[in-house]
């Protein structure tokens, strides 16, 4: 049995099941720092509420040296307005060692970026095989291109995508076919230390001002990639650039059915952007008429993280958003590429209304097939009764049920006592044992790294799309898995949430049933292949030119 020295969290959730359902046991435990992720997060306050110094805090799993284990990669905050080389802050990466622990090989890798961070994204742009990262700054953002050899090289000049504004979240998407991945990265608002204005919590202390008080919401950039490891700016040629938005997530996928990727935005205080793709591959928005811009009020909401998962099992990507303390979070029902809120059929509106969320994403934590939901919280502002500097919040845990509604266990990740400014949430299973694991970022904070042994009694199964040759190793590609009782699929793409990047392989909660199970798999371009999968437990390696598991 794993034995933890830090907040061993094993906590039973009593109560009767529903009919065929094994009794579940959750359990988490913070092993961080024994695990030898030893990080603690900056923000560089000085008392002069500068707005960026609360919203850093992104985090990453990525099999950074093909091991087939996940590495962490953590961003700093550190001094601004943008430079921490005279500070000794940097961002770090820790390498999975296979047995449990963590080696911090910053130094020699040459990812320690000294610039002010917000947010990380992996993947593999220029098809060598080795998974890279572009970290999104204020200022100019950094891409790292893997040598290979454990070393990593700034291709920013080189590859031409060095937005020089406030960016906070980007993602990785091959939206014109051309198997090379395309980058989109989500700005927020054109700050600088001049614009900063004085602002006053309800209590009459002074805090942080909101985004609506600067007024001026950036615009996003989508940079093709050439092939020759570069990128054209198209922002303009594809239509992205009539509309401006505080961007703060963004998820890029198959939103609306038709085969061509759309990319949703979701945009603090304003309406959230749907980029909605044509066969001549420009995007046109089209949020408002497709039902996701708005509230079921029709109010625009201070829109942070995004889930994305098919969450009722209709065969298309449903989307989750976390919002800021006295709004809900929302839950967007996807009905054929048009989008309902249906937050308070879910039981997850009232539940988050004292909560200021971020990362969020699904996953099936206690593999019995149906997906939970993680919100790391923290606040942004000051409340009536809070104290100068008191922001931190207990983050959540939804457990789904059978009955589409969200049950709240959100004590298996700690005492309401542990209250935090989280802010980055990555999902992956670092530890290769069938379960998910939580990566949290948090704000002037250490990293969490939640271990998870709830899967011990039940079946679950782990694929990896391999390309079999160049291509962009799988991401955009849908696995779907069917059993007796339910069609479960699966988006890869590592690139949602808030700030961070996820484990790319799909995994799913098989509970009592050990198979055998069919697997198919539609890949980036429209080529669907099935597999029979005799054996779980186990993750497996599908390509698109192989009829069995490698």
């Amino acid at each position: 049995m794993k034995r933890g020295i830090l907040l061993p969290l094993l906590l039973l959730l009593w109560g009767c099941p529903p009919q065929g359902e094994r009794s579940v046991t959750l359990v988490f435990e913070d092993v961080a720092a024994e695990a030898g992720i030893r990080f603690a997060h900056r923000n560089g306050a000085t008392g002069d509420f500068n707005y960026p110094e609360l919203m850093s805090g992104g985090v990453s799993f990525a099999d950074i040296d093909g091991d087939g284990f996940l590495d962490v990669y953590t961003v700093q905050g550190g001094e601004l307005p943008d430079d921490r080389s005279s500070s000794g802050d940097a961002n770090r990466l820790f390498r999975n060692n296979g047995v449990g622990g963590f080696e911090d090989v910053t130094e020699r890798s040459g990812t320690g970026d000294t610039r002010y961070g917000t947010g990380v994204v992996a993947a593999d742009y220029d098809n060598d095989g080795d998974i890279d990262l572009y970290v999104t700054n204020l200022g100019r953002n950094t891409l790292f291109s893997n040598d290979g050899d454990g070393r990593f090289a700034d291709a920013t000049e080189h590859a031409g995508v060095g937005d020089v504004g406030y960016s906070t979240a980007a993602t990785f998407v091959d939206y014109d076919q051309d198997g090379f991945l395309d980058l989109y990265v989500a700005n927020y608002i054109d700050w600088a230390p001049p614009i900063e204005r004085p602002c006053f919590a309800p209590n009459g202390l002074r805090d942080y001002c909101s985004p609506g008080v600067y007024d001026r919401p950036a615009r996003d950039t989508l940079y093709r990639n050439e092939g020759d490891g570069t990128f054209r700016n198209v922002t303009i040629e594809a239509g992205i650039q009539d509309r401006r938005g505080a961007g703060l997530g963004v998820i890029a996928t198959d939103l609306t059915g038709d085969g061509l990727d759309d990319i949703f935005v979701a945009n603090d205080q304003m309406p959230n952007t749907l980029w909605v793709g044509h066969p001549d591959r420009s995007f046109s928005e089209q949020a408002l008429s497709r039902g996701c811009a708005l509230n079921e009020s029709g109010r625009s909401e201070a829109s942070m993280g995004i889930a994305i998962g098919d969450v009722d099992g209709d065969d298309d990507w449903d989307l989750f958003l976390t919002h800021l303390d006295g709004e809900t979070n929302t839950y967007y029902r996807n009905d054929a590429g048009f989008f309902q809120d249906v937050t308070d059929q879910y039981v997850l509106g009232g539940i988050s209304r004292e909560f200021t969320g971020f990362g969020t994403g699904f996953a099936d934590f206690d593999c019995d097939g149906i997906l939970d939901l993680v919100i790391a919280n923290g606040s942004v502002r000051l409340g009536d009764s809070m104290l100068a500097g008191d922001y931190g919040e207990p983050n959540q845990l939804f457990r789904g049920t059978d009955v589409r509604r969200y049950d709240d266990v959100s004590h298996v990740l700690g005492s309401p006592e542990l209250r935090e400014v989280s802010r980055g949430a990555a999902l992956g299973d670092y530890d290769n044992d069938g379960d998910i694991d939580i990566l949290i970022g948090n704000n002037e904070g250490p990293v969490r790294l939640y271990r998870n042994d709830s899967c011990r009694d039940a079946h679950w199964l782990g694929v990896r799309l391999v390309d079999g040759g160049p291509g962009t190793h799988g991401i955009g590609a849908i696995v779907t898995l069917t059993t007796d009782a339910r069609r479960m699929r699966r988006l890869i793409q590592p690139a949602y949430s808030y700030g961070a990047s996820h484990d790319p392989r799909a995994h799913f909660g098989l509970g009592d049933d050990p198979g055998p199970y069919e697997v198919e798999i539609a890949w980036p371009g429209g080529r669907v292949t099935t597999h029979v999968i005799e054996s779980v437990d186990r993750y497996i390696h599908l390509s698109p030119t192989s009829g069995t598991p490698l």
